[in-house]
C-alpha cells in the first residue's frame, strides 16, 4: 500500500515538473517576448516626450555611444526621444540635413565638417562637443598577392577603393602625402557608398588586383574573419596622432517639439 502510494506521488510530481517546465517555456517563448513589445510600443510612444531629436551618424563603432540604450534611457528620462538615422557616411548630406532642419544633431570628423562646409557655401551648424580622437579605427588593407606595403601602390594600375568626402578619403590622402608614388596615376580613387560596399567590393576583388580599400570600424575588424592569410593592413591611423577627430554638431533649428 505505502509503495504504490509513493509511486504515485513521484508520478504527481513528475508530472507537476514538467507541467511548471512548460508554462516556463511558454513564458519564455511566447508570454515574454509579447509583453516586452507591448512595454516598448507603450514607453517609445510620441506622446511620453516633450521633445525628438534625429542625429545623423554612420556606422562608425567609435559612434555606438550615441546608439546605446543607456544614452537612449538617459534622454527618455528628460523626456527627448532620439532617432539615429545612418547616412552611410555621406556628409555633404548630413550637413544639408542638418541646414534644412531633417536633422537636429550630426556628427562629423573636422575635415569632413569642414570640407562639406566648404561645397555647401554655409556652415549651418555649431560645433558642441568632441566625440574622440580615432587611433586604429581606420585602415588601408589588402591583399599580400597584390599589394604588400604603401609602396606598392606605386603603379599605374593601382586603384584604392573608399568612401569619398569622408575620413577615408581623408586617410587615404594623408596616406598619400607621407609617400612618394609618382606612378600613381591622377585618378586612382575609387568610390564606394559606405564602409560595407567598400567591405562588398574587397570581398569581390581578385587577391591579385592592385586595388586597396580603406574601412573603418566595426566593418575594419571583421575584414580577414574569413580569408585572414591573404590580407595584410598597409596603412591605419593607429600609426599618428591626431589625424581623425569626430565631433558632434547641432543646428541653430532646435528640437522638434511635441505636445
Amino acid at each position: 500500500m505505502n509503495e504504490g502510494r509513493s509511486k504515485g506521488c513521484l508520478i504527481a510530481a513528475f508530472i507537476w515538473c514538467v507541467i511548471l517546465a512548460l508554462l516556463g517555456v511558454a513564458y519564455k517563448f511566447w508570454v515574454h517576448p509579447h509583453l516586452s513589445k507591448k512595454l516598448q510600443a507603450v514607453t517609445s510612444s510620441t506622446s511620453h516626450y516633450k521633445d525628438e531629436l534625429v542625429l545623423a551618424a554612420d556606422s562608425f563603432s567609435g559612434y555606438c555611444v550615441l546608439r546605446s540604450d543607456a544614452f537612449k534611457q538617459e534622454l527618455r528620462d528628460r523626456q527627448i526621444k532620439l532617432n539615429v538615422s545612418d547616412d552611410k557616411a555621406d556628409y555633404a548630406a548630413r550637413l544639408q540635413a542638418l541646414r534644412s532642419g531633417q536633422v537636429q544633431l550630426a556628427v562629423f570628423t573636422i575635415d569632413s565638417l569642414i570640407t562639406a562646409g566648404a561645397r555647401l557655401g554655409d556652415f549651418p551648424a555649431s560645433i558642441v562637443m568632441v566625440l574622440d580622437e580615432t587611433k586604429g579605427a581606420d585602415a588601408v588593407v589588402a591583399y599580400e598577392k597584390a599589394l604588400g606595403s604603401v609602396q606598392d601602390l606605386n603603379d599605374p594600375a593601382a586603384k584604392i577603393i573608399l568612401t569619398p568626402n569622408s575620413p577615408s578619403e581623408f586617410l587615404a590622402r594623408v596616406v598619400l602625402a607621407h609617400f612618394s608614388l609618382p606612378r600613381l596615376k591622377e585618378d586612382w580613387m575609387g568610390s564606394a557608398d559606405g564602409a560595407s560596399e567598400v567591405y562588398r567590393q574587397f570581398r569581390s576583388a581578385k587577391p591579385t588586383e592592385k586595388k586597396a580599400f580603406v574601412l573603418w570600424e566595426p566593418t575594419c575588424r571583421a575584414r580577414c574573419n574569413n580569408r585572414a592569410p591573404a590580407c595584410c593592413s598597409i596603412a591605419a591611423n593607429s600609426r599618428a596622432t591626431s589625424w581623425m577627430c569626430s565631433l558632434r554638431s547641432g543646428s541653430s533649428c532646435g528640437t522638434s517639439r511635441r505636445s
